[in-house]
């Protein structure tokens, strides 16, 4: 902290390494090898952590020999299976470029990933829910269906060589995932260990992708180095890691969130336990009672959907920790979290796809609900004003962050990221305490400006949240003729309950500002959300205005 001002210094006692992903995480693999690392309930499968890397070993080589090189990018099209793991890891391992891509992508979507950024194989399911991966694939490669050799040859994304299908069917121009891993095992050990000597720690690792006001989604390119500081800083954060136990997955592999807590795991022998191969809340539950989880983890969605299911089945529980990201959870919520799922830790961090893991609680600091924790090592983050003063401490401002894991610029954009002196603007509103806690109050654009008072919507929902038989609830503002912005409650309710807008204003009387009270709720079954249950609240605030115009 820096004479009151809200400027503050990660720690800097353990220096930054220059180690690659794949070697933080198989560090200390001899001191696990007998572990099961993975086990899938629906597939009624397991693999020790000795199998795993022997698997991830001959799927990265079979890459190799079959013609792809180091720094070549994979999209990976999946669900939550242990073929998945193999695949996502073994690409890191191999110095290969990891491009986990959204099942629901239409072919416009995909195709412009494809010829972007050149992707010379795909892994993937043959169909994903309702959705029908390999037809899509085929909309923007016509040739694969019509090849009588599994080597691809398109003339609409020539960067394409190799279409890998996780799949007991046999379809034309594609090749087998078994197919793939009986070729890794006939290829000498030492042929990989050549080409991962190779691999640079600056070396890009994955490519994440976020969504902008406008325009193609945002691609982030993450290197070795950064993210494998990235996990040293979160190992040495959690220390519950080095009790072992058994972690919960649920989350989608395409989101980094999930990647990368995996990939902790795996590092320290917490093994792995895959409730079923899509989101399915009930499962999950079962999973964490039936298999004796210690560790689950989610958006707040998530973990709502697993205390909705648990106050009506009641199963015996004694999960240890859960971590809670991808989006602010209201301090109901993670009440409800301890009380309800038996949790003794609960811990809530903070992060970007251009950041990684930016802000994270200390091992003391679990079940503080309102904090995010303090800056992570080796960072620097100021909070200023609209004129990029910094503010005093305890003044909400927009999080600047400058370091090691912050990306320089975005691959498919030529703008620079960083301003003059190397910050990077969050557009998230935020404060800090004296003691260095910080706090989200919710995104600058989201702030609702009702005739030039501003209005964070997370203090509405976070009062709103304790209003009884109200489930869910999302704050936004809405045109307004003379004050520009008004207040908008967008309420999920208990099936069978109503509520009036008097009644919430009353209840909200005494509690909030008098200008902070909603004007107006709109009652719905559901919200507009991304794949991970994060909101989407440009296209709530679109929805609830398009009813106003209507």
């Amino acid at each position: 902290m820096d004479q009151g001002l809200s400027y503050l210094k990660g720690p800097t006692d353990v220096p930054l390494r220059p180690i690659t992903v794949g070697g933080f995480v198989e560090e200390l693999k001899d001191e696990f090898e007998d572990v099961i690392i993975i086990s899938s309930i629906e597939q009624k499968k397991t693999l020790t952590t000795q199998e795993f890397f022997e698997e991830t070993d001959n799927f990265a080589a079979a890459l190799y020999d079959s013609g792809l090189k180091r720094g070549d990018k994979i999209g990976i099209i999946v669900n939550n299976s242990v073929e998945a793991l193999v695949a996502n890891y073994g690409c890191i391992k191999g110095g290969f470029v990891l491009v986990n891509l959204n099942p629901a992508l239409q072919p416009r979507e995909l195709e412009y990933y494809m010829k972007t950024l050149q992707i010379s194989c795909i892994v993937c399911v043959d169909k994903y829910k309702s959705f029908n991966i390999l037809d899509t694939i085929k909309k923007i490669v016509p040739e694969l269906g019509e090849s009588s050799s599994e080597v691809v040859d398109s003339k609409s994304v020539p960067s394409l060589k190799l279409v890998i299908v996780i799949s007991d069917e046999q379809y034309r121009g594609t090749t087998k995932f078994k197919s793939i891993m009986s070729l890794g095992k006939s290829i000498p050990k030492e042929t990989l260990t050549n080409f991962k000597n190779q691999i640079d720690t600056h070396d890009i690792f994955t490519i994440l992708f976020t969504s902008g006001s406008t325009g193609n989604p945002k691609m982030v390119g993450l290197t070795h180095h950064q993210f494998a500081n990235c996990l040293n800083v979160l190992k040495m954060r959690l220390p519950l890691l080095q009790e072992k136990g058994n972690f919960c997955f649920y989350l989608p592999l395409f989101h980094i969130f999930g990647l990368g807590f995996c990939l902790l795991c795996i590092s320290h022998g917490v093994t792995i336990t895959l409730p079923s191969l899509y989101y399915n809340p009930e499962k999950n539950l079962r999973a964490i009672s039936n298999e004796g989880c210690t560790w689950i983890m989610g958006t707040p969605t998530m973990l709502a959907d697993l205390i909705r299911i648990q106050k009506d089945l009641n199963l015996p529980l004694s999960p240890t920790i859960a971590i809670s990201g991808g989006a602010a959870g209201s301090t109901q919520l993670f009440k409800d979290v301890l009380e309800i799922l038996k949790i003794k830790q609960l811990r809530s961090g903070y992060g970007m796809s251009e950041t990684a893991a930016a802000v994270w609680p200390v091992a003391e600091d679990f079940n503080d609900f309102k904090s995010v924790g303090t800056l992570c090592d080796h960072l620097e983050a100021k909070i200023v004003d609209n004129e990029g003063t910094i503010v005093p401490i305890g003044t909400v401002g927009e999080l600047y962050l400058r370091g090691y894991s912050i990306i320089k610029n975005y691959l498919n954009y030529d703008t620079e990221l960083l301003d003059q002196d190397g910050w990077f603007k969050t557009g998230d509103a935020v404060y800090v305490d004296k003691n260095g806690k910080i706090y989200i109050t919710g995104r600058l654009k989201d702030i609702i400006n009702r005739g030039g008072e501003k209005i964070s919507p997370a203090e509405v929902e976070e009062l709103l949240q304790s209003y009884p038989n109200i489930v869910e609830v999302y704050v936004v503002g809405t045109y307004h003729e003379r004050l520009g912005e008004e207040v908008c409650a967008c309420i999920k309710l208990t099936s069978g309950t109503t509520v009036t807008l008097e009644e919430v204003k009353n209840y909200c009387k005494g509690k909030l500002s008098y200008y902070k009270i909603p004007t107006r709720i709109e009652i719905m079954d559901s919200f507009p959300k991304t794949l991970i249950g994060k909101i989407q609240k440009s296209k709530l605030t679109e929805l609830v205005n398009n009813v106003v115009v209507n």
